[in-house]
């Protein structure tokens, strides 16, 4: 008796349907991170400082030319989420920076 094995999407694109932000999305840590997400299916903001992360602009990675250490920049960031995914689900604060702005928790 043969067996099929069928595999949902979920299980092959672990993060599909999932939306992130991911900071310092320009190089090393933040550009493998990009990548990495994108492979497995997630929708994807990427902020850097420089305009060498348009390049990383396609069908599911938004990049935005930003700096997080800055409030206003850090809620941009947000708000590009939801307004070009609906929601926001994963947050990856790669920038290397002293400002709080991006990971401020408040009631």
């Amino acid at each position: 008796m043969s067996q099929t094995m069928t595999t949902s999407p979920q299980h092959d694109l672990p993060f599909a349907g999932r939306v992130a932000i991911v900071t310092g999305a320009a190089s090393g840590i933040g550009l493998a991170t990009v990548e990495l997400l994108h492979a497995q299916g997630a929708r994807i903001v990427a902020v850097g400082r420089g305009d060498n992360v348009k390049a990383l602009a396609r069908d599911s990675i938004v990049p935005l030319v930003a700096d997080v250490a800055q409030e206003a920049s850090a809620a941009r960031a947000v708000d590009t989420a939801l307004s070009e995914f609906g929601q926001l689900d994963i947050l990856v604060n790669n920038a290397v920076s002293s400002s709080t702005a991006l990971g401020r928790d408040e009631p």
